[in-house]
């Protein structure tokens, strides 16, 4: 479902467009049970929509929308994840060990680092990557970077992160 803010009355100055995107994913086994879903399909679906909301296309739209420049258009500034089932056991058969007595989370409101170019794919892994692991953690859960770590050492297009202007200084 997407939702886009506009002027309350006609004629009404505005000064910003806010655009919400929300994604339903399920993923069920038979019998109707939540199924564990792994690291490297979560990280997919992520990167996957962080990157079509980045796209030239989309982002160019949004601006005609706004009346603006496309250059002028903000990346997107965070991504609240909800799951219906316990992250935990979403998470199950990833490696991952839960930390005794930590409870449980159903999510996390994730914010964008605002140094980081989204269009760029090392970038927007990196990014992705700490959003995985602060769920994670959120969720009483160690590990993530090992299992992040995995993943990217066995993916054909694992690529090292891009240095940036600020590494130098």
């Amino acid at each position: 479902m997407a939702r886009i803010d506009l002027p309350d009355a006609y004629g009404a100055a505005v000064s910003h467009l806010q655009v919400s995107l929300q994604v339903v994913a399920r993923f069920r086994y038979a019998f109707g049970r939540a199924a564990p879903l792994s690291v490297a399909r979560l990280h997919e679906l992520v990167d996957a929509l962080t990157a079509t909301l980045v796209d030239d296309e989309v982002t160019g739209a949004l601006a005609d929308l706004a009346g603006v420049d496309p250059l002028v258009m903000p990346q997107p500034l965070g991504l609240d994840f909800l799951s219906s089932t316990d992250m935990p056991d979403l998470l199950a058969g990833n490696g991952l060990t839960l930390v005794p007595d930590a409870g449980t989370s159903r999510g996390a409101n994730l914010l964008a680092d605002p140094g980081v170019d989204q269009r760029d794919p090392a970038e927007r892994r990196a990014l992705i990557d700490s959003w995985l692991q602060q769920i994670s953690q959120d969720s009483g859960l160690l590990g993530m970077e090992k299992v992040l770590e995995q993943l990217h050492g066995t993916s054909p297009d694992a690529q090292p992160r891009r240095p940036r202007r600020s590494d130098a200084l």
